[in-house]
């Protein structure tokens, strides 16, 4: 029983020169013999183990994280710090909360917000909300909004006090509205946020308003504070769709709120998933058609060998619950692009599969009477390598833990812990699981007709790949036409943008929040916070001039819209102390009779102070808001937050933070170029040391590497340049498919690599290249249209953000197909043999 193995290793030995052995080759042949001589041995302890992670994920505690804010900016950005100050400046505690409530008059041609019973309707629905509902009940009794808002009880006084002035006496003053500041007496008052799609005068007098906002905000301190919130959500919503479904009422109402949108978003990913779920319904089919097909294109389709796609159809599985298991165990929370990865899974482990199954059963003819043991020995001996090259490249990608952006740690983390398991199940398990469902000792001898055709098809091929110079010239100048346009598109076209709309479903009535948000408030006005953090003595001339110089710098920036619409409390200070605006300091003993008026109270929640002996004032904290219009995008909200952290830099006695809502996305936007960027070179290289390692040549390793580089970057450039932008869900989905470029281009070049070593007949470069196509060729095309499969549906998914999963499924699979067996095999056949040997750089044949 042990002759007829070694003489089958002695044989394959004689083949190859002496001193050509591929490191590790002794240990992977003595691997495949110890599973080909006792499967069972190996498939019970995998199976074991895959068990064992189902259940270790289903009954072990994790976190899940749906938020595409949370985690996805670094530790060092200054969102952080913009954050934590937002919420000790206005005394609060945990994250903050937004709610919106806008109100449109229903009839658009003759309705007016600024007409008494539009506005008097509308103002008295938020009083209504804020007095009347019931949003927790205990033992201590029944609680609404005005028991939980504290200080941000008036965050809409400017507008109530105004309009109130304005509806009584307003006809005797010959009062003006105004925007965004209006004169009410002697005092302004700045209602710019409330009043929208306005008609104005020349003079910038109001005649109409086609939309009101309101605003709610607090900060979540607790479960009980959470959970009131939510039920104030609700409750609003309930009661705002009570008010539009009256049809004796003159307003329609729009709620727009962070948790509705999480909600929303949630819902749209469970739409998603659905359309997903045809894609792994599409995929168990087309496994189960892949392995029949190469069964009978070798002659060795039975009953077991169509089992075997159940096996193949798990390997994946059992890799995803063992990485998350494993993610739970250490309490990796888990996010949106974590859930993606199962895709990277599937793609992995089919593609090992159907490599190892081909392999298995194209042995050369003369070998194909071996035991179980010989054959599968000469199988890892070929071809694990290559899998092993294209599994264990993501390894590195578990230092990501140490990167200081806590989902695309997470992420690295969890592809490479998918990719080890997967390339773990493939060896142990479906490995034995196929010697012992289809072994060695059922083969029959190849059909020649089928065999035949394949392999003269293959060679004529491959002659044109040696001879064909035209056809190297022409594949070389599409290669440097298609890496200009990446170039060029990643360079003048790459964009990070986020549309919150492409993420809900579109029947959500959460889209008219979020466009109204987009399309009218933002263009409209926008205000960036200043926090200063160390405020000047403005009762000092030089202090107080190098500040009067940073506002002016900031009222002038791009889009700004100019001081008259820029609030903080040194406007309302000099206009009621008569301070000229050419002063060069502020008589600050004139600001106790300032911040105690009772217009100008309210300024006490925008600075921060305590009283010196001398009865003046010192300054500790403050904010300054300036004003910007024409922002139609997160993109263009990160352009005016960057631009104002440009302009704090140059005051740094001031110690200034810029702050908007969106402050933490914006650093998200920031840092989504560098991950597109990056990630490629980190796998390339990657690939090219384990190369090195397994098959010790320096040009098949860079062939490899900068194949899987361009590849990858090919795939970037083509989807920039079809118009996606850059976000937390678009660099997921690049990530995930640059992450699969490897087995497009490491099979082929390995087995090249590998089929050149063999001297004598054959040894030509043509010959050469068929050989390898006909090891390779038809499991990489399988496993190029498996990968797009999971994600055919997503086109058609109403999702508008996953769309591009299945737009660059499309682009992977035809950049694939076209690297994979045109422009590949050409570079490959145009490399010098003497740099293609058994020697690091140089091998004289």
């Amino acid at each position: 029983a042990m002759i007829q193995p070694l003489s089958f290793s002695c044989k394959l030995a004689d083949e190859r020169k002496k001193g050509d052995q591929m490191l590790f080759r002794a240990g992977l042949l003595s691997l495949g013999e110890s599973i080909g001589r006792r499967p069972k041995v190996f498939i019970i302890p995998s199976l074991l183990l895959a068990l064992s992670a189902i259940a270790a994920f289903v009954f072990t505690p994790r976190t899940v994280i749906l938020s595409i804010e949370d985690g996805f900016s670094s530790r060092y950005a200054e969102s952080h710090r913009a954050t934590e100050l937002q919420i000790s400046f206005f005394n609060g505690e945990g994250k903050p909360w937004y709610m919106g409530l806008f109100a449109e008059p229903r009839n658009l041609t003759t309705g007016n917000i600024l007409n008494t019973a539009e506005y008097e309707e509308f103002a008295g629905f938020y009083k209504s909300v804020k007095k009347d509902l019931t949003i927790m009940s205990n033992d201590k009794g029944n609680f609404t909004w005005m028991d939980y808002c504290g200080e941000m009880c008036h965050l809409n006084d400017p507008l109530f006090k105004t309009m109130g002035v304005y509806n009584t006496i307003g006809w005797l003053t010959e009062m003006k509205l105004k925007w965004p500041v209006t004169q009410v007496m002697q005092y302004n008052a700045n209602i710019g946020k409330h009043l929208f799609m306005r008609t104005e005068a020349e003079d910038g007098e109001m005649s109409e308003a086609k939309m009101g906002a309101l605003y709610f905000m607090l900060f979540i301190n607790g479960t009980e504070m959470k959970t009131a919130l939510e039920n104030f959500e609700k409750a609003v919503y309930i009661e705002a769709n009570r008010h539009n479904s009256d049809p004796s009422k003159k307003t329609n109402l729009i709620v727009h709120s962070a948790v509705g949108m999480e909600g929303e978003i949630k819902r749209g990913l469970g739409i998603v998933g659905n359309y997903s779920a045809v894609g792994f319904v599409l995929l168990l089919f087309f496994i189960f058609i892949s392995i029949s097909f190469e069964s009978f294109i070798h002659s060795r389709l039975t009953f077991f060998s169509a089992l075997l796609s159940i096996s193949a159809f798990l390997i994946p599985i059992f890799a995803i619950f063992s990485a998350f298991a494993l993610c739970s165990i250490l309490a990796i929370p888990f996010n949106i692009l974590t859930m993606m990865t199962p895709f990277v899974a599937f793609a992995i482990s089919l593609d090992s599969v159907l490599h190892v199954y081909h392999s298995w059963l194209h042995v050369d003819r003369e070998m194909k009477y071996g035991s179980n043991e010989a054959q599968l020995g000469y199988v890892f001996e070929s071809c694990i390598a290559s899998v092993l090259i294209n599994g264990l490249s993501f390894l590195p990608l578990s230092l990501g833990v140490f990167l200081p952006t806590e989902a695309f740690a997470n992420l690295f983390l969890s592809i490479a812990l998918i990719a080890a398991f997967s390339t773990f199940y493939v060896i142990f398990l479906f490995t034995p699981m196929m010697v012992w469902l289809v072994p060695c000792k059922s083969h029959v001898k190849i059909h020649e007709t089928k065999s035949k055709c394949g392999e003269r098809f293959w060679k004529c091929i491959s002659k044109g790949y040696s001879t064909s110079m035209v056809l190297r010239l022409v594949s070389l100048l599409v290669v440097l036409l298609a890496l200009a346009a990446t170039l060029y598109g990643m360079h003048t076209e790459m964009r990070a943008d986020v549309d919150y709309r492409s993420l809900l479903p579109p029947d959500s009535a959460s889209r008219k929040g979020a466009g109204i948000m987009t399309d009218v408030v933002w263009p409209d006005l926008l205000h960036i916070i200043y926090f200063v953090e160390n405020p000047p003595d403005f009762g000092q001339p030089e202090e107080y001039q190098s500040f009067m110089n940073l506002l002016e710098e900031s009222s002038n920036l791009p889009y700004a819209i100019g001081k008259e619409a820029d609030m903080n409390w040194l406007a309302d200070f000099k206009s009621i102390t008569n301070t000229p605006q050419n002063a060069d300091r502020l008589n600050m003993s004139l600001f106790h009779s300032f911040i105690t008026h009772d217009v100008y109270k309210a300024w006490n929640s925008g600075v921060k102070y305590t009283w010196k002996a001398d009865g003046t004032p010192d300054i500790n904290r403050m904010i300054v808001m300036v004003a910007f219009n024409g922002t139609r995008s997160v993109a263009g909200k990160a352009r005016l937050i960057n631009q104002c952290r440009t302009v704090a830099a140059r005051y740094p006695q001031f110690d200034l933070v810029p702050f908007d809502t969106e402050v933490a996305m914006v650093d998200v936007l920031n840092e989504m170029p560098q991950y597109a960027i990056g990630f490629p070179i980190v796998l390339s290289i990657s690939i090219f040391v384990l190369f090195l390692l397994f098959s010790p040549n320096a040009a098949s390793a860079a062939v490899a590497a900068l194949s899987s580089l361009l590849l990858a970057y090919l795939t970037i450039g083509c989807s920039i340049l079809l118009g996606m932008e850059l976000n937390p869900f678009t660099v997921g989905f690049l990530i995930l498919f640059t992450s699969l470029v490897g087995r497009l281009v490491v099979h082929i070049t390995f087995h090249y690599h590998e089929s050149g070593l063999y001297k004598g007949k054959g040894s030509e470069s043509g010959k050469i290249v068929s050989r390898t196509l006909v090891r390779t060729a038809i499991p990489t095309l399988l496993s190029s249209l498996m990968g797009v499969l999971l994600v055919l549906p997503l086109p058609f998914n109403p999702i508008t953000m996953f769309t591009y999963f299945g737009l660059l499924g499309t682009i992977h699979l035809f950049l694939g197909l076209l690297f994979s067996f045109l422009l590949l095999p050409l570079l490959l056949s145009s490399i010098p043999r003497s740099l293609i040997g058994d020697d690091f750089f140089y091998s004289r044949h």
